[in-house]
This record gives C-alpha cells, sequence and structure tokens, in this order.
C-alpha cells in the first residue's frame, strides 16, 4: 500500500511535540468524501488536522509529518476519558498519533 504525502498548506498543527513520544493512535471517522476532509482540514478557521487521511477505497494520504502534532484531539474541556485524566494538565494531541 502506498501513502502519498500531501502536507497541509496551512498551520493546523505544530512543530514539533514538545518532548512527548506518541503512544497512542486516534482513529476518528469523518463525514463527507475524502476532498472534503482534505479540504477542511486545509482551512485555516478550522483549527484542525490529522497525520493520516484513510479512503473508503484504502488510499492513504499523509496531512502531517509524523514528528509533528497533528490537531486531531481537539479542545479538552471537563475531560472523562482514563487516559486524558491520567496525563491531567498534557495536551492529548501530543501523546497520539
Amino acid at each position: 500500500m502506498q501513502i502519498v504525502q500531501d502536507l497541509l498548506t496551512v498551520n493546523n498543527f505544530m512543530h514539533g511535540r514538545k518532548g512527548w513520544t506518541p503512544d497512542r493512535i486516534g482513529i476518528h471517522v469523518t463525514e463527507g468524501s475524502e476532498s472534503a476532509t482534505e479540504s477542511w482540514f486545509d482551512n485555516e478557521s478550522s483549527d484542525v488536522s490529522s497525520h493520516f487521511i484513510v479512503s473508503k477505497v484504502g488510499g492513504i494520504k499523509q496531512e502531517v509529518l509524523m514528528s509533528d502534532t497533528a490537531w486531531t484531539q481537539g479542545r479538552i474541556d471537563h475531560p472523562t476519558a482514563k487516559i486524558v485524566l491520567a496525563r491531567q494538565n498534557v495536551n492529548p494531541n501530543y501523546y497520539f498519533r
């Protein structure tokens, strides 16, 4: 399977990981088409991104370098997930890939 690198053209991610090594993988399902998802990630006002987009037919596009922090976990406000509570005051985007 080939991964096509199609890096974001807007800054909806952070360079580096503030010393964190990712030890979790977040899998999200999007609504709409692959092109709509790419368009949303490439919209500066969306403030979201992901390292990869996997299409319904199995194509894989890399949107953010693995050495950088994608903004895929959202803003944390009153977390309830044990994985996030275990690392209070740490942005989960640092340790999720």
